[in-house]
């Protein structure tokens, strides 16, 4: 049986966990975005195609939070919120920059 893992290695892998859920969600919701003609074609593909990268974000943020919750002393709520909801601020400009950098800098 491995040994147990240091308490600092457990924190560290909880929030690189807690992060990778946001930047996952973000790169989801841009490929339901990217491939519509995937969904199908009523009402339900619409609402697939318009709320689908929220409610990814919505959910992996809520998961990022439960995951971070359980650590010793976490931070407040906020300030877990605030991380997470940054981490999926960067997650989307690096993939908007991906996809529009070479109309930014020709």
């Amino acid at each position: 049986m491995p040994e147990a893992r240091s308490p600092a290695a457990q924190l560290a892998g909880t929030w690189i966990m807690a992060a990778a859920l946001p930047i996952a969600a973000v790169l989801a919701g841009r490929l339901v975005r990217y491939y519509p003609h995937l969904l199908p074609n009523r009402l339900p593909g619409l609402a697939l195609h318009e709320l689908a990268p929220g409610l990814l974000l919505a959910l992996a943020i809520g998961a990022g939070l439960a995951l971070t919750a359980h650590t010793a002393n976490p931070p407040r709520f906020a300030i877990r919120l605030a991380i997470l909801l940054l981490v999926a601020l960067a997650a989307g400009v690096v993939s908007l920059l991906y996809e529009f950098g070479h109309v930014l800098y020709p």
